[in-house]
């Protein structure tokens, strides 16, 4: 017995030594007396109010709202190009907004030391491979839509610049190429960096429970100068080269829009709808921008500054900011329905006449089953006087028979 004790003692030390080798590792757990800013309560309330309630019924609306703008980007069909980039968009917002709120990931980050509590350690290593999965979606995802609008601009400069020759440079082939290109190199930056990671399964004698933490691979060690590449690449992918070249191209856009708009009696009424389309694009853009600018303030701030995929234990104000941080991307990507249905006087009219086909649908439903129902209503009269009717014969003739008798 004396002997477990102090096998038991001498694993936990060690594990709070190896926490506390690295500043990123500090835990509350682990090292009771490390300076976090906001401790471990506060950090697990503020989780569970973001990661419960705010970002999941964003997420929902969301959701719904992309799903809605599918619907009718679709029965305008998607012989335009900007159709096949919103559609595009939209797609991405749906994947981005499932993934961000995932199950394992809210099951790991609103535990009170972040990581899988009670589990044994097989359902830990499937909610590690699923935390994996979603991740490597969301980052993959989340890149794809904030790279949308870079193109959804080049394709509204191109338009503007080139009315004429337009229709052959921006076709819709070349469009979903585009797409597809995009698509393959953000899963070709997310695919691989989800082998970086691996479960650790131990014991916590402090709190008498097992728990499971993501924990960096060997991998990761071996292939630390290609991490750093890869880190490199996505912050100048995701809020570097997209963002700038958006704001440049609106504002270019911008100008060419106000110029137009003073010599609108000059256009035809082809010019005049395509200037609505480009204004329904720079208000997604805008806010596609600021979302960006508000992703960079963690990296130019250290304290809050946290990478999933470079940190496996940061500090509870970084846990707290970078879900934050992410609010500001969920709405991003659940406000494009209704700028589409603010701004696009044709996308409203779809939206209107979608609404009153259910309506019709519905009231055609309900004139159904009402005539139904008035038809088995009826059929049960029918049924009742039968039945009364024999019951009448019935009587009389016992009635005649008592006469008779």
């Amino acid at each position: 017995m004396d002997n477990t004790t102090a096998s038991l003692t001498l694993l936990d030390f060690s594990c709070q030594f190896a926490w506390n080798l690295s500043l990123h590792d500090a835990n509350p757990t682990h090292d009771p007396t490390s300076d976090e800013i906001v401790d471990a309560a506060t950090r697990r309330l503020w989780m569970k109010i973001l990661m419960f309630a705010v970002t999941p019924g964003i997420g929902v609306l969301g959701v719904v709202g992309n799903m809605l703008s599918i619907l009718i980007l679709l029965r305008h069909g998607l012989k335009k190009c900007s159709n096949i980039l919103l559609v595009s968009l939209a797609v991405a917002d749906i994947i981005f907004l499932i993934a961000y709120n995932s199950i394992p990931k809210i099951l790991y980050e609103t535990s009170d030391i972040r990581g899988f509590e009670g589990f044994s350690e097989l359902s830990s290593q499937i909610l590690v491979v699923f935390y994996a999965i979603f991740m490597c979606l969301d980052f993959a995802a989340s890149l794809v839509s904030l790279t949308m609008p870079m193109l959804i601009t080049l394709e509204r400069l191109i338009v503007i610049f080139f009315p004429l020759s337009a229709y052959r440079i921006v076709t819709p082939k070349r469009t979903w190429c585009a797409v597809i290109i995009v698509v393959l190199y953000s899963l070709s930056l997310f695919v691989y960096p989800s082998f970086w990671f691996e479960l650790k399964y131990e014991w916590d004698p402090t709190r008498n429970i097992s728990v499971g933490f993501r924990e960096f691979s060997i991998l990761h060690t071996k292939d630390s100068i290609a991490a750093r590449v890869i880190e490199d690449m996505c912050i100048y992918s995701i809020v570097v080269v997209p963002p700038l070249f958006t704001v440049l191209g609106c504002i270019i856009i911008s100008i060419k829009v106000k110029v137009v708009s003073m010599n609108r009696k000059k256009m035809t009424t082809k010019q005049v709808s395509s200037n609505r389309t480009t204004i329904m694009l720079l208000a997604v853009c805008a806010v596609y921008t600021l979302t960006c600018v508000t992703m960079t303030v963690p990296i130019n701030v250290p304290i809050i500054s946290y990478g999933p995929y470079s940190e496996t234990h940061p500090s509870n104000l970084a846990v707290i900011m970078y879900q934050v941080m992410n609010i500001f991307m969920c709405i991003n990507s659940s406000c494009n329905f209704i700028i589409y249905v603010g701004l696009n006087k044709n996308f409203r009219k779809t939206y209107l006449e979608l609404c009153s086909s259910k309506q019709r649908l519905n009231s055609l439903k309900s004139a159904r089953y009402e005539q139904k129902s008035d038809s088995q209503a009826r059929s049960r009269q029918t049924q009742v006087s039968v039945v009364s009717s024999a019951q009448d014969g019935a009587v009389s003739s016992a009635q005649q028979d008592d006469d008779d008798f």
